[in-house]
């Protein structure tokens, strides 16, 4: 087996496991594994002035957006009516404002704004993006997933069969050589010493949603990164594809009423 990690990026901390890849090889698939990242984070991050999410967010445009861009927005518009409203990318502005910023001040505006439906203040087609309204996008909610199925996309187009990849407990595992799953133990973020399941990953992701590690107090308040509950739930979900259990995780909890496609198994929280 050979390790790659740790690794920062997107805000959290990387590890990739293969076990069939060659040593002979390991450079180039690593350079190629920082690249994506790199890319992916420079395009797309809410913290780096010059990123083509923050270009729209400052001018309300975007000309000539991507395939990768339009993609992801209309996945969000998809995920925001299959969640009823619980998973939004509106919510760039209020995360600001209540201090998930830049400079990670973790101090609210005494006045912070509203979180608008997609339809509302988003619209894109392949000649650009319009931001209708002093809105933000914050592609959090599912970034890190898609970005896991990307790498997962490319490690198996060069011919690695064999991997896991870990995104600050967010994991896509395909299987060993001896096609068996990997045991992932979960643990209660409240408290990293109790496991309370054990699953097992084949050809599959799990992400994992918290507020636990990202709150803070301000204006006699509790924030978090989960815009939309007073009390976001821990929720644990496996799916396909990461970017899907992503998108679930953080929209189950923010409401873990809704409910999840079969293609979502929903772990219930403890």
């Amino acid at each position: 087996m050979i390790k790659i990690g740790p690794i920062e990026k997107l805000g959290t901390i990387w590890f990739f496991e293969f076990f069939d890849l060659e040593k002979k090889d390991l450079d180039k698939i690593e350079n190629k594994i920082f690249q994506i990242m790199d890319n992916f984070e420079n395009d797309y991050s809410r913290f780096l002035e010059n990123s083509k999410l923050n270009i729209l967010n400052k001018n309300k445009i975007f000309e000539n957006p991507d395939k990768e861009f339009l993609e992801l927005l209309s996945l969000a518009e998809k995920s925001f009516f299959q969640t009823n409203g619980a998973f939004n990318i509106l919510v760039g502005d209020f995360l600001e404002k209540s201090g998930y910023d830049k400079k990670y001040s973790f101090k609210a505006q005494k006045k912070l704004p509203k979180i608008p439906d997609f339809q509302e203040a988003i619209f894109f087609d392949k000649n650009k993006i319009i931001l209708k309204g002093d809105f933000k996008i914050d592609f959090g909610g599912f970034g890190k997933g898609y970005l896991i199925d990307k790498l997962a996309f490319f490690l198996k187009e060069n011919k690695i069969k064999h991997f896991l990849i870990n995104g600050g407990g967010d994991i896509y595992a395909t299987e060993n050589k001896k096609k068996k799953g990997f045991e992932i133990f979960l643990k209660n973020p409240q408290d990293e010493k109790k496991i309370f399941a054990k699953i097992i990953l084949k050809n599959e992701a799990l992400c994992v949603s918290s507020s636990f590690y990202r709150k803070w107090q301000s204006e006699n308040k509790e924030f978090s990164h989960l815009v939309g509950s007073e009390n976001p739930e821990n929720s644990f979900v496996i799916s396909k594809k990461a970017v899907d259990a992503d998108i679930w995780a953080t929209a189950l909890s923010i409401n873990s009423k809704i409910k999840n496609p079969k293609n979502i198994n929903f772990l219930k929280n403890f």
